[in-house]
């Protein structure tokens, strides 16, 4: 009798059975739907630190999605939902300069939420001292290019 590599009696081991009635491990991953997307919204005061954090995401291997206007959230959003591998991990950065940021935050998040998307909110504050520091800094590299 040949050799099988199969304890005697020649029974298969059971994960041997399963892969070879159900497919591979791999198949069955590649199958499986793809988990919703890890969303992330950054928002904060002007000089906060939010390109820090959306610098800090993108090396963490997020999509990052900076300055998008409001009317466009909906379609990321769809976007976001319809294809879960593309956009496995998304951070959108929303600026409160750009209108009324409550409003802003909730429109992002309705429009994720519709979809089955719970994001994450970071708002971004710091130091009354470090914000000055930070806009007069902005301000200076600004005067140097004029």
């Amino acid at each position: 009798m040949a050799s099988h590599g199969w304890p005697r009696g020649g029974a298969r081991p059971r994960a041997m059975l399963t892969s070879m009635t159900t497919g591979s491990d791999d198949a069955q991953a590649a199958a499986a739907p793809a988990p919703m997307p890890l969303v992330v919204i950054i928002s904060g005061l002007s000089g906060g630190g939010k390109t820090a954090a959306a610098k800090l995401c993108e090396d963490v291997g997020f999509t990052v999605v900076d300055n998008l206007p409001g009317e466009l959230l909906p379609n990321l959003a769809a976007m976001a939902a319809s294809d879960p591998r593309r956009f496995a991990r998304l951070a959108i950065v929303l600026d409160v300069r750009a209108g009324d940021a409550s409003r802003a935050l909730a429109a992002t998040r309705a429009a994720l939420e519709s979809h089955g998307i719970r994001p994450t909110v970071f708002y971004l504050e710091a130091r009354d001292d470090v914000l000055v520091r930070r806009f007069s800094e902005t301000r200076q590299i600004g005067r140097a290019h004029v």
